[in-house]
């Protein structure tokens, strides 16, 4: 297949993030709380159930099929809301390859600024 792939991301402007850090902080901490909980089989009983509510048209099957890949090891969510930069080159790759105009994307870090993690997460950034 295409290998590692970094799916799952949020985004901003570098100027309305500079402008609104500690929110951006609030918002990383957060998310990486949210994953936390999602792993954490004990809950999994309720995120099946708050995917069921969110998407009407899942079946409850399909809910739990979702979760399930959803957090799978290898390949789900990232724990701790880690940037994979393999994955990361890989999405430049395939858009510098399908793009239209076609444009070179290759630095990670032109598109990532870790210190808004970093802060979130006490200095832990994530593998490059």
């Amino acid at each position: 297949m295409i290998g590692p792939y970094q799916g799952n991301v949020a985004a901003t402007r570098r100027s309305w993030a500079r402008q609104n850090e500690s929110l951006v902080i609030a918002f990383v901490r957060g998310y990486v709380q949210a994953i936390e909980w999602l792993y954490n089989k004990t809950n999994r009983e309720e995120a099946v159930r708050i995917l069921e509510k969110n998407v009407p048209e899942m079946t409850t099957g399909l809910a739990q099929q979702s979760y399930e890949e959803l957090l799978d090891a290898q390949d789900g969510f990232s724990r701790k809301g880690r940037v994979n930069f393999e994955g990361l080159r890989t999405v430049l790759a395939l858009r510098s390859h399908y793009a239209e105009p076609q444009k070179k994307l290759a630095d990670p870090l032109k598109y990532y600024d870790p210190r808004y993690y970093d802060s979130a997460i006490g200095g832990q950034s994530p593998e490059r």
